[in-house]
């Protein structure tokens, strides 16, 4: 049986599309187009998509887009016009409408009218949690299928001795003022200024007014994914105090190396947490403080939660997931 012909549509120097690809092409023929979705040149989405873009999805059968956008409006538009199939996969910003912290591209009303018809045009949505399902239920009344994002992980991979120490993982986009409001910053920082004994670390890229704001944490820079997961598996804690989120994957690989989370009670968070850590109410220090603390002092042998959640959340099970979803599209399943 011949594979089928995808179009594969993502940011060029997105991490997560790039290991889809590689997922899925075991499965199936599948033909890239890269955009760079940073620049926002939405001409040049124009010229794409009437060029490459084109040619691939009049010689494939379904396409799949990441986030939900400009570009995928081109997409969902010129698959509709030849009569192809198209799966739409949700970051999350893009069906967010939280004014309280300037988030969400709901709050844009032109890229979020453009949003709303990818979503009700698209054959398939795909989100990362129960909790983003309901968000786009909330927003464009239709169903969206689950399909959880997956770590990198190996399921052997050996969990080293714990050190005193908190990580958290960030990757800063925006001002500072708004994007420590979405990822709880000054909660983090109020309580490694309450742990003075503890080091609290924080991965990935911030600009200096974020540093200078969040002055009791240690601010690594961009890592290259294995140095991540050294410390995260060097770690105790792994603390994600977000507004919202949609999954994350940070979070994920943390909880597989062995780390106690401390995340806010909210979205794909909690979902990814369960009952193996402690959840705050979102602002909340002083049960952040004494989350931190009992995360610290716990002892209990964690490697059942490890090994669920390396089964669970592993790149098999995505697999898998994806082929239900494009069997369903394709086939009616």
């Amino acid at each position: 049986m011949d594979k089928i012909k995808i179009t594969y549509v993502g940011d060029e120097k997105g991490l997560f599309p790039q290991r889809d690809y590689n997922i899925l092409s075991k499965d199936y023929d599948i033909n890239l187009v890269y955009f760079n979705l940073m620049e926002k040149n939405y001409i040049k989405f124009l010229k794409i998509g009437l060029s490459s873009l084109l040619i691939s999805i009049l010689n494939t059968s379904v396409s799949i887009t990441w986030t939900v956008d400009v570009h995928t409006a081109y997409v969902v538009l010129i698959s509709k016009i030849f009569g192809k199939k198209t799966i739409v996969i949700v970051a999350g910003y893009e069906v967010c409408n939280m004014p309280e912290i300037n988030y969400g591209l709901q709050l844009k009303p032109i890229r979020g009218w453009i949003s709303r018809w990818v979503l009700n045009n698209a054959d398939a949505v795909i989100v990362p949690s129960v909790a983003y399902q309901q968000k786009v239920k909330e927003l464009v009344g239709r169903d969206a299928d689950v399909v959880p994002n997956c770590s990198e992980i190996h399921k052997s991979s050996p969990i080293a001795h714990k050190l005193p120490v908190v990580t958290m993982a960030i990757s800063q986009y925006g001002n500072a003022n708004d994007f420590a409001a979405l990822k709880g910053m000054i909660t983090y920082n109020a309580i490694a200024k309450a742990m003075k004994g503890t080091s609290f670390f924080v991965i990935g890229g911030a600009d200096e007014q974020l540093i200078d704001m969040c002055n009791n944490l240690i601010f690594t820079g961009c890592l290259e994914h294995h140095k991540v997961q050294e410390l995260l598996n060097l770690s105790k804690v792994y603390c994600q105090l977000s507004y919202t989120e949609s999954f994350g994957v940070a979070l994920l690989e943390a909880i597989q190396l062995g780390c106690i989370p401390v995340v806010t009670d909210k979205d794909g968070m909690s979902e990814i947490v369960q009952d193996c850590g402690h959840k705050i109410l979102y602002g909340d220090v002083g049960a952040g403080i004494n989350a931190v603390k009992q995360a610290m002092a716990d002892t209990c042998d964690r490697s059942e939660i490890i090994l669920d959640s390396r089964d669970k959340y592993s790149k098999e099970q995505r697999r898998h997931n994806f082929i239900n979803v494009i069997d369903k599209v394709m086939y009616g399943k």
